[in-house]
């Protein structure tokens, strides 16, 4: 609710207190949490969430790396470093599904990602 409607810190404080108590974030919060960043111009905040997902208990699946490579990156022009965390994630084994994301998204702004 609260990364839906742009409250930055209202999200984090959320996120931060599911962690406190030490309960285990679902892999739709981390995945919210990066959108939230992604879209706010906030590349490098949304690839911090990703690596926190990355060493939680919950594993990222390929709407986790879209969002951050081509949300996040890719459509700001930030090509290396959609690149580099597309590299990342074939490298852990999630599948190359989000090169056709990565393709349509940058595709549509006259570059190839």
């Amino acid at each position: 609710m609260y990364a839906n409607n742009g409250l930055h810190s209202k999200a984090t404080e959320l996120f931060d207190s599911i962690k406190q108590s030490r309960l285990n974030p679902t892999l739709i919060i981390y995945n919210s949490l990066m959108d939230m960043y992604a879209k706010s111009n906030e590349s490098w905040e949304a690839e911090n969430i990703l690596k926190q997902l990355e060493s939680s208990q919950v594993k990222p699946d390929v709407a986790s790396y879209n969002t951050v490579v081509v949300n996040g990156f890719c459509l700001r022009g930030l090509i290396k470093d959609a690149q580099r965390i597309l590299s990342e994630m074939i490298a852990d084994g999630i599948g190359s599904m989000c090169c056709n994301f990565m393709y349509d998204a940058s595709h549509a702004r006259g570059r190839i990602c």
